[in-house]
């Protein structure tokens, strides 16, 4: 454990030093702050639409985060030839992973403590109160993006950084999809197309189980079930990925 630790805290102060994250968060930052403006509004809309804005840009810039923060991991050190020797130290390849993994999780959930703390600051301003169901939403968004993290993880295991990087985004627009494959494989009259659909849509990340914006946007209560449902289902999805990463890493040669 004490060596997946270490792994994960020096995976994590590279990540902090790359300028591609920081900018992101940056840009981030600047998109929450300046939904303030929608003052020509009526006070009723001017607040969905700072939520809606503030909610998507950090689960969209969260996304990009988890992505490019985790697709040059494991290909960058077979580059420079760096794993050989961290392999041999010795390090076994699970812990190598599951370091790196690990270290995304980190860079993942300080990025969204830094745009949470500034998203329900603005809100607070607005609003005289906490918005506990914000905090519930961004909770969700986290295991959201641990699920999106594992996936680009496990696909760096075998290809290159920008192949990881564009599957990675892949899969996250295709998971906010997958429920409208039910609608479809019900529509479809040919058999083999709907097993094939159905057995995508079994594989597929259900990423909309963890998207709550519109309810939240609408002051929809979420209950403390459905989070501990979803949470659950992400974080047995990421275990399920992370295995398969380390399966494929050991089988790897160098």
């Amino acid at each position: 454990m004490k060596k997946v630790l270490a792994i994960s805290n020096n995976t994590f102060r590279e990540a902090m030093r790359k300028k591609t994250l920081n900018v992101l968060l940056i840009f981030a930052l600047i998109i929450i702050v300046s939904s303030v403006f929608f003052t020509y509004l009526s006070p009723g809309e001017e607040m969905k639409i700072i939520k809606d804005m503030g909610l998507g840009s950090i689960m969209f810039f969260g996304m990009l985060i988890a992505v490019f923060g985790a697709s040059s991991l494991i290909p960058t050190e077979i580059e420079k030839k760096t794993i050989s020797t961290v392999i041999t130290k010795p390090v076994r390849r699970l812990e190598f992973v599951l370091g790196k993994f690990l270290g995304v999780v980190i860079v993942i959930f300080i990025a969204l403590v830094i745009m949470g703390i500034v998203f329900l600051s603005l809100v607070y301003l607005k609003e005289d109160r906490w918005d506990i169901e914000i905090i519930k939403a961004i909770t969700l968004t986290f295991f959201e993006l641990v699920v999106v993290a594992s996936i680009t993880i496990c696909v760096s295991t075998i290809a290159s950084s920008l192949f990881n990087a564009t599957f990675g985004i892949f899969m996250y627009i295709a998971g906010h999809l997958s429920p409208r494959l039910e609608h479809m494989i019900e529509h479809t009259e040919s058999e083999t197309v709907k097993i094939m659909m159905t057995v995508l849509k079994t594989i597929l990340p259900n990423f909309e189980n963890f998207n709550v914006r519109n309810l939240i946007v609408v002051g929809r209560h979420i209950s403390d079930e459905y989070i501990l449902k979803v949470t659950a289902y992400g974080l047995l999805y990421a275990f399920i990925i992370m295995v398969i990463a380390c399966l494929l890493f050991n089988e790897k040669e160098f």
